[in-house]
């Protein structure tokens, strides 16, 4: 059980789910704050002194102030979903494997998307360190594509191949080749796979949309609209793995 405390723009009903799942949640409402124009930083400072985990749609503001002091009692960032259940039930599976929230900036992004009906996931970095999630969904590899982030530490079962690159361009070509022969083979033998990057919107879904499309014969646009929720592709990026391709 987590102390939380809702900032103003968050979702009442994962409020109202992290209290059956037992955590203590307060929302700014409950403490006098809601409708006063209460900026960020005295957000941030109000949690510190109830000691309570600030939990915010605000990505970058939070972020920033992380960055600037992180005596504070536990931040948590989301993604906005309209499937709330699944939204609380992620930031429940991040707290319960954070141990201490005290200092601590948790991200909870978007779940993982499935390509149509195909065994092929688009995810986070935190889907791909969620290796129960992983397990239950029947994912057998995950390609790990977060130059940002730690290696993932997989169990003894799954496939793990990770291949750091980056958003814009300046990525090693014979890297990328790799990748991509990599994933063509997952995709053609069918293995159930998941391929994660920090935020699952970029990298992951550039990489799945061109290897999904030369095993299929598809273009990447056709293959983006088999994927559920919003992508951020990087022109760059997808010019790079379209030219290892040829």
């Amino acid at each position: 059980m987590a102390l939380l405390f809702a900032d103003e723009d968050f979702p009442f009903p994962v409020v109202e789910r992290l209290r059956d799942l037992g955590h203590d949640v307060l929302t700014t409402l409950e403490a006098g704050l809601a409708g006063l124009g209460t900026d960020d930083p005295e957000i941030l400072a109000e949690s510190v002194l109830l000691g309570r985990c600030v939990m915010t749609m605000n990505r970058r503001d939070y972020i920033a102030l992380h960055g600037l002091d992180t005596n504070h009692a536990g931040i948590i960032v989301c993604k906005r979903d309209p499937d709330t259940e699944a939204l609380a039930d992620r930031i429940h599976a991040a707290i319960s494997t954070a141990g201490s929230l005290s200092g601590q900036l948790l991200r909870v992004s978007l779940r993982m998307r499935q390509v149509g009906n195909h065994p092929l996931w688009i995810g986070t970095a935190g889907d791909a360190r969620d290796i129960k999630g992983v397990l239950d969904a029947g994912i057998h590899a995950i390609v790990d594509l977060a130059a940002e982030e730690h290696p993932v530490q997989p169990n003894r079962d799954l496939v793990y191949l990770r291949f750091p690159i980056v958003d814009g361009g300046g990525n090693d070509p014979k890297r990328l080749r790799c990748l991509m022969a990599a994933v063509t083979a997952l995709i053609r033998e069918r293995v159930p796979t998941l391929i994660a990057c920090r935020m699952g919107m970029s990298r992951s879904p550039t990489v799945a949309a061109v290897a999904f499309g030369s095993v299929y014969g598809k273009t990447p646009a056709e293959v983006m609209k088999l994927m559920a929720g919003p992508s951020d592709v990087s022109p760059l990026l997808l010019r790079e793995l379209e030219s290892v391709m040829t």
